[in-house]
């Protein structure tokens, strides 16, 4: 570790974590766990959207109904899982970061930005923007298109759900305003640090 501390680090930093964030499920489910404004949030939001698809149900209880607004929302969310990787490629750029890429490892897709340091409110505006920016966009849909009442929430549990990794580094960050994140994409491995 000393070798990668002199590279990027330096003296006056003291590194507080080092995972490979290619396999952190164990970590991030420990910091959606953080009690935060966000988390409660985001389970609200999930339980309301549960909520919300079995009133549409018991509105228009048809077989015919339920299909198509389960279809639909499923075929959305397959293909947006690359728009939410690219809602934060677009959220790294606002903030300034023009080394952003996506990448598609193994049938994945995802954005990272190699070797680069975040500062904590930095990484939480890019982690945050793709759950914030599709949660208000789809109640838009709901409520200019109310018969997708029950597509738009199954759409929003799945995104919810792979949203998870996002809302726990947020709230990992919220509770660690001085901490700073750094990726080594040759490694697979994030480095979370303090500077003195």
């Amino acid at each position: 570790m000393e070798i990668q501390k002199n590279n990027f680090l330096g003296d006056n930093t003291n590194l507080v974590l080092e995972f490979d964030y290619t396999n952190c499920f164990d970590l991030i489910h420990e910091w959606l766990a953080i009690p935060s404004i966000i988390s409660k949030i985001y389970k609200c939001f999930f339980y309301a959207m549960c909520i919300i698809f079995i009133i549409s149900i018991l509105l228009k209880p048809n077989l015919h109904h339920i299909i198509i607004n389960f279809g639909f929302a499923i075929v959305f969310f397959l293909a947006f899982i690359g728009g939410h990787q690219f809602l934060h490629l677009v959220a790294a750029n606002l903030v300034g970061y023009r080394n952003v890429k996506l990448m598609v490892p193994k049938a994945n897709i995802f954005c990272y930005c190699d070797k680069t340091e975040f500062n904590s409110n930095k990484y939480m505006f890019v982690s945050i923007f793709p759950f914030a920016i599709t949660t208000i966009l789809s109640i838009l849909i709901a409520i200019i298109f109310p018969e997708y009442l029950g597509a738009v929430s199954i759409f929003n549990m799945f995104h919810f759900t792979i949203s998870n990794g996002d809302i726990g580094i947020t709230n990992y960050f919220l509770k660690n305003k001085d901490t700073y994140f750094y990726c080594d994409q040759s490694k697979n491995t994030a480095y979370l640090y303090k500077k003195s």
